[in-house]
């Protein structure tokens, strides 16, 4: 065979290659909440020395206003909500390394049971993201599944073919955006005040969503996979033991919730908690049940009202978390 009729297919593949590979390795649009946290992974480095960072998914995110924080307390530290929606107690223990490098002299936890959900609650980009910037220690190794030991092991080139998926959607959307007339609303992703929901759902809408099992399923404390349980308390001994003040946070939650959510589920939940703050000698705030319906957006996310209320409360010491 005439070795000359295969070098323009042969340069037509190079060249190719080259070329998404340049392209790829520029590209960083990971959606919405894949590029709020790669801004998390970069804010790591940058955030000044004994920091309170409030770490967690969205209800940290949505709940806590640290502008709110910092202008109520002008001696504080710098505050910063790192919360990034779909992030599991898991997720944020493959980033210790990260957060104890930052140096903060406080780490507050917000969670509900919801937290420790595998089902709604999901986000598996998370792990390649973080692959150039954590090493998982050998505890958390031999809890991930063989798709996300995949993923969080994945080398340059492997991510830059991993960038296929993100591709088109964004060019669809900035089509789209191109050609709507609409306002784009920022993402408000500022790492203070990275509030971005709006739309307040009626309670007939919230009943109604109750009575889907899989809404009401990641409630249910004891059918959660037994890691996350496992990977928060990894977590917060780790930060213990280097000498940071942990605190954590039980979440507002809608009173619709606790009408339709067994009770028995949500003492499970409650119990395992204040077992582990007793043994690893975390911090325990449980604010569950302080904020009324008028307060939320949803089943667990204060509107922006809320948000401000709760920052208040944490700013003047009604709530002994800073």
């Amino acid at each position: 065979m005439n070795l000359k009729y295969l070098f323009f297919p042969l340069l037509a593949v190079l060249l190719s290659t080259g070329l998404y590979c340049s392209f790829a390795y520029n590209f960083s649009q990971f959606g919405a909440q894949g590029n709020h946290f790669v801004e998390v992974l970069h804010l790591y480095a940058e955030v000044p020395d004994g920091s309170i960072l409030f770490v967690g998914d969205s209800q940290i995110r949505e709940d806590v206003d640290c502008t709110v924080i910092e202008d109520l307390l002008k001696d504080s530290p710098p505050c910063f909500n790192l919360g990034v929606a779909g992030m599991r107690p898991f997720q944020v223990a493959l980033q210790k390394d990260l957060i104890i490098s930052a140096r903060p002299s406080k780490v507050v936890i917000g969670i509900t049971p919801a937290s420790f959900d595998e089902t709604i609650n999901q986000n598996d980009d998370f792990f390649m993201l973080m692959s150039s910037s954590v090493t998982p220690s050998s505890y958390l190794l031999e809890r991930l599944d063989s798709d996300e030991l995949e993923l969080i092991s994945m080398n340059r080139f492997q991510r830059l073919l991993y960038k296929r998926k993100f591709i088109l959607p964004y060019f669809l959307s900035f089509l789209h955006r191109s050609s709507s007339s609409e306002a784009v609303v920022p993402a408000g992703n500022n790492l203070k005040n990275p509030h971005q929901f709006e739309d307040i759902q009626s309670a007939e809408e919230l009943e109604q969503k109750l009575q889907d099992p899989k809404v009401l399923g990641i409630f249910s404390f004891g059918d959660h996979p037994r890691r996350e349980r496992e990977a928060f308390a990894y977590l917060t001994a780790s930060l213990k033991a280097e000498g940071i003040e942990v605190v954590v946070v039980q979440m507002p939650m809608n009173p619709i919730t606790f009408n339709v959510v067994p009770a028995d589920s949500l003492q499970q939940y409650n119990d395992y908690i204040q077992g582990l703050s007793e043994i690893i000698g975390f911090r325990l705030v449980n604010i569950e049940t302080d904020f009324s319906a008028e307060y939320f957006t949803d089943l667990t996310h204060l509107n922006r009202e809320g948000s401000r209320l709760l920052s208040e409360r944490i700013a003047r010491g009604e709530y002994d978390v800073i």
